[in-house]
């Protein structure tokens, strides 16, 4: 009876093994399902679980949710790794926000750099340095001190601004200043505190008065400056005209000033101004006036200096027709001062006719054509006595104080033309090439 019972108690048992194996078939299969996912890159795990994936792949298992695109996952923040410091210097940029600090502005214009910035890229670099010097702060301010520099005749100086921008290269301050003969950035610096840059200038004698003419710019001139451009452009209305030739227009302009200036000491003695506006001057004044007029007229025209009846003397030459020809307005005015007699005895004439009684070391032009030398004594010319009674008569007629004229050189002695003439006062004959000239006092 008792292994019967036994043998009853081991059927139940295996019956419910049986049926708690087959209970737990379905979890079993979900398992082997999502470990086939997880390792679907690997052929060995595939291999070693072939018999389980089919089963498991008979029987439905739980959905999977779809992991989201790569794309859509943020990507993590790299930290980042500080770069070892290069051995190559720095090279210092006019975008640098020192010295000074940029604005936003500045930094973001873009590449293109103006011509001053341009010259900062290739500045010397001293940011660790301060220049002892107060920097100026806007491009009024700096111009203003360029001409005042320049005004005072220096020739070598710098100009130094809180940012590059206010100052300007050597070429846009020559378009600024006409009145400069020459300039040439000499140096660059960049300091802690703002921008050094280095000029050496040549100017023309004329400097404010050339500049304010050619610019039409008279906000830097005095006031006696400013009425002699206004008397220039005067006189330039009433003695010239676009009709007229370069050598009348030469003629025209030494009449001029012979005719309104009075040589002697004043103010402005020195200066163009003292011919245009005070009409008194010594040779600087008078030679300067007829370079103006000149630069304006753009008319070739230089200036000599030397000496001349034993003391420093300063005239000019011209260039007519390719050939440069001396003027010395001072000497062709006659002293004391005779306003209804101009002289024409130092009026384009050679070196040699100079060199009588002028004396130079350094000529900025030689003068040597003589096809010049009667240009002022049209209608004075005779060849015989006959002749020059003629030309005597018709001067005089004309209303002429002062009759001109001119002669082979040794036609006659002095005493006897003027006598032939009539007349008793004259000034002493002088020499043109082949000619001489006479004037007498009618």
């Amino acid at each position: 009876m008792k292994g019967t019972y036994r043998r009853l108690t081991a059927a139940l048992m295996a019956v419910f093994l049986l049926l708690l194996c087959a209970c737990s078939t379905p979890g079993s299969s979900s398992s082997s399902a999502v470990g086939s996912s997880s390792a679907a890159g690997s052929s060995s795990a595939g291999s070693s679980s072939q018999g389980s994936s089919s089963a498991a792949e008979s029987t439905p298992g739980p959905t999977e949710t779809p992991a989201p695109p790569p794309s859509s996952s943020p990507e993590p923040t790299a930290t980042p790794v500080p770069t070892p410091p290069s051995s190559t210097p720095p090279v210092f940029s006019a975008a640098d926000p020192t010295p000074p600090p940029s604005s936003p502005e500045e930094e973001n214009r873009g590449e293109e750099l103006s011509p001053i910035e341009k010259v900062v890229e290739e500045a010397t670099d001293k940011r660790h340095l301060q220049l002892s010097e107060t920097p100026l702060t806007s491009e009024d301010s700096a111009s203003r001190y360029f001409y005042d520099m320049v005004a005072e005749n220096y020739v070598d100086f710098g100009v130094f601004v809180s940012k590059p921008v206010f100052a300007h290269t050597a070429e846009e301050y020559a378009e600024l200043f006409p009145g400069l003969d020459s300039i040439s950035m000499t140096g660059a610096t960049v300091y802690s505190n703002g921008y050094y840059f280095r000029f050496k200038v040549s100017r023309n004698i004329n400097f404010a008065l050339k500049t304010a003419l050619f610019t039409g710019n008279t906000a830097y001139l005095t006031e006696a400056e400013q009425q002699a451009c206004s008397n220039l452009y005067s006189v330039l209305d009433n003695c010239t005209s676009a009709a007229m030739s370069d050598v009348e227009k030469v003629l025209a302009i030494h009449n001029y000033i012979v005719s309104h200036t009075a040589y002697g000491a004043g103010a402005n003695a020195y200066d163009a101004v003292g011919v245009l506006v005070d009409h008194v001057a010594v040779c600087d004044g008078y030679s300067k006036a007829f370079q103006l007029f000149m630069d304006v007229l753009e008319i070739p025209c230089v200036r000599f200096t030397g000496t001349a009846g034993g003391m420093s003397h300063a005239w000019n030459a011209v260039q007519l027709g390719g050939a440069w020809y001396h003027v010395d307005v001072t000497w062709d005015d006659p002293t004391p001062d005779t306003p209804d007699r101009i002289s024409y005895q130092y009026f384009l004439v050679t070196d040699d006719i100079m060199r009588q009684d002028h004396n130079w070391s350094y000529a900025p032009v030689t003068c040597t054509d003589t096809s010049m030398l009667l240009y002022p004594y049209a209608g004075c010319t005779g060849e015989t006595m006959e002749d020059l009674t003629g030309v005597y008569t018709a001067q005089v007629q004309n209303g002429y104080s002062y009759i001109t004229l001119v002669y082979p050189t040794g036609l006659a002695a002095d005493e006897d033309i003027v006598r032939h003439m009539g007349a008793n006062s004259y000034y002493p004959s002088f020499t043109r090439g082949h000619w001489s000239v006479l004037v007498i006092r009618h």
